[in-house]
């Protein structure tokens, strides 16, 4: 062991050899590496061609650097993974720029539809008889009115909903009768379900209560509350909550 630890040690610590391309003239992989390692590799009697180790059992081939996609990351293969499932194939770019200007067109359509009928809503009649506008109506403004409706949230003490002031925006070119329709198949339900709820759930004070039902009251076009359907789910509401309160006073009476 002393023996190896002095050998070790001139090797590292020993001048080299005078001529200062020492160790590039070497053979092999001793050229590849500093002089005082190449002398301890000789001195250790290293050959050329084998690993390294007691018995020669290291690697010979050096490991060979794999170049991935700049946007590749962590555990990143070509090849498939270990446990079957392929590996996981990224879009051309070609096909990417497809897909985002497969988007941009969609939404530029959307957006020229909805100026498009916001104009026929604003000029309708420099454009169509009453006619072919109801037609026009029935076909491509009822449908959009229904869907708005559809997505509309109703979440007491909220009331304030975007949808549901566009779809008040359209009640003067659109006909009433249509209009209490598509409100009694997908607004009126819900609105009464959601009122409900809250009333039975978070308990709100009357007067609460009927500010929620006054404030969606207010968000009714003029046409509409002229209607006798649309009062009487109005005025249902309102209902609703003097019954809870009612139930509630004689609630705290008897206890």
């Amino acid at each position: 062991m002393a023996l190896l630890k002095r050998s070790f040690t001139a090797a590292l610590l020993d001048e080299v050899d005078d001529d200062s391309t020492y160790p590039f003239k070497m053979p092999g992989s001793l050229a590849r590496t500093t002089a005082p390692v190449a002398k301890m590799m000789r001195l250790w009697n290293y050959k050329q061609g084998s690993g390294l180790g007691a018995h020669g059992q290291d690697i010979v081939v050096p490991v060979k650097a794999i170049n991935h996609g700049s946007t590749a990351g962590l555990g990143h293969r070509e090849k498939t993974y270990k446990n079957g499932a392929p590996a996981p194939s990224w879009p051309a770019q070609d096909e990417w720029h497809e897909s985002a200007a497969v988007s941009r067109a969609l939404l530029l359509e959307r957006e020229c539809c909805e100026n498009t009928l916001a104009l026929l809503r604003d000029q309708q009649n420099h454009y169509l008889d009453p006619t072919h506008w109801e037609t026009f109506s029935r076909r491509h403004i009822l449908p959009r009115l229904t869907g708005w409706l559809q997505q509309l949230r109703i979440t007491p003490p909220k009331q304030i909903d975007v949808k549901f002031r566009e779809v008040m925006s359209w009640t003067p070119v659109v006909r009433t009768e249509d209009m209490v329709s598509i409100l009694e198949q997908e607004f009126f339900g819900k609105w009464e379900s959601a009122l409900r709820h809250w009333l039975l759930s978070a308990r709100p004070s009357s007067g609460e209560a009927a500010g929620w039902c006054a404030g969606w009251k207010n968000l009714f076009a003029l046409e509409l509350l002229d209607d006798e359907r649309v009062l009487a789910w109005l005025e249902s509401g309102v209902a609703m909550v003097d019954r809870e309160a009612e139930d509630l006073s004689r609630l705290v009476c008897h206890t």
